[in-house]
């Protein structure tokens, strides 16, 4: 009976003890995954906006005032532009598409198209109205209401994950048009489930050897008390 009574005690204190462990590793492994995709996806966004601040920069006034005023496919500034931005998607992988919107949108009606890059934007022709995710709508109202770039959060459309970077167009103090890009960010996702593997497999191997530990140390510092109650009964 008093190896019974002692058993359970030992027990008792061995689970509290494991419990601790478990809680806290499993809190540390959560915020360490968490903070590491946040920071991944906070570097592809800063590296999305200095794309597109490159790319807008090569982008000819004069061409974005003349789409801006009237989207005509037939347009000499919008043939150019038309080619430069085809041309700019082409040479970079992560660019999905690209695309110019006015300054002036309607959230019911979607977005006048005033621009965009051929092969990438099949049934996105200038002039054509375009019904982007709301989180895209959002991040083009932002943009215009502080007249700087914007990029959204990781979005899922019918075919990518995808973070879209926005950038006002100005013509003197007046924002004349929006700059949007879609980014491929899959390299996020595929990023976040092998984080996710090696955060577990860390937490599984970090839990176990503290749970040896700490059934040692507890063994250890009850060996006197099961000592003693096994004494005091006989």
């Amino acid at each position: 009976m008093s190896k019974s009574y002692s058993l359970s005690f030992f027990h008792k204190n061995l689970l509290l003890s494991v419990s601790i462990v478990l809680f806290i590793s499993s809190i540390l492994t959560a915020a360490q995954y968490y903070l590491q995709s946040e920071a991944t996806t906070d570097l592809f966004k800063q590296q999305a906006l200095g794309m597109g601040n490159v790319i807008v920069k090569t982008l000819h006034p004069e061409d974005v005032r003349e789409v801006a005023t009237a989207p005509l496919v037939t347009d000499h500034g919008q043939q150019k532009l038309m080619r430069q931005l085809d041309l700019l998607t082409r040479e970079n992988d992560t660019l999905i598409r690209t695309y110019l919107f006015p300054s002036e949108i309607d959230k019911q009606s979607g977005l006048i198209i005033l621009s965009a890059a051929p092969r990438s934007n099949a049934g996105l022709v200038p002039g054509s109205t375009y019904h982007p995710p709301q989180i895209l709508l959002d991040a083009v109202g932002e943009t215009l209401t502080n007249k700087r770039a914007t990029t959204t959060n990781l979005y899922h459309n019918k075919t990518n994950d995808v973070i879209s970077v926005l950038i006002p167009l100005a013509d003197g103090d007046k924002v004349i048009a929006v700059f949007g890009a879609d980014l491929d960010a899959s390299l996020i996702e595929e990023y976040r489930i092998e984080l996710l593997g090696k955060s577990l497999g860390l937490f599984i191997l970090l839990a176990g050897i503290a749970m040896v530990i700490q059934t040692i140390i507890i063994r250890k510092l009850l060996s006197p008390v099961k000592d003693l109650i096994n004494a005091f009964m006989e």
